[in-house]
């Protein structure tokens, strides 16, 4: 498994545990932070950053589905029907991520 040892014992898969658990919460809440960003600002402002239209519906498309993880990873909604949460998130990851 990555970021296990060959030395594998109680205490590094401990770690291991707690350190994902602690950063799958870190990104639910970057994700908060960004998706109330976001909805502050209108196409128009962000467009004075730099950004295309095109890059601004992408990313706005990839917070809905964000924050739609994170509405059933805090308990406040239910998913009644199967959806690949990666369908936008994958546009803007980057070159060479491959996961």
């Amino acid at each position: 498994m990555a970021g296990l040892s060959i030395d594998l014992n109680a205490t590094e898969i401990n770690r291991t545990a707690g350190g994902v658990a602690q950063d799958l919460q870190e990104a639910m809440v970057k994700v908060q932070q960004f998706k109330e960003f976001l909805d502050t600002w209108d196409d128009a402002a962000l467009a004075g950053f730099g950004l295309s239209s095109a890059d601004i519906i992408t990313i706005r498309s990839v917070f809905v589905d964000l924050a739609q993880i994170r509405n059933l990873y805090v308990g406040g909604a239910t998913l009644a029907v199967a959806y690949d949460h990666r369908t936008f998130a994958k546009r803007i990851f980057g070159f060479g991520f491959h996961r």
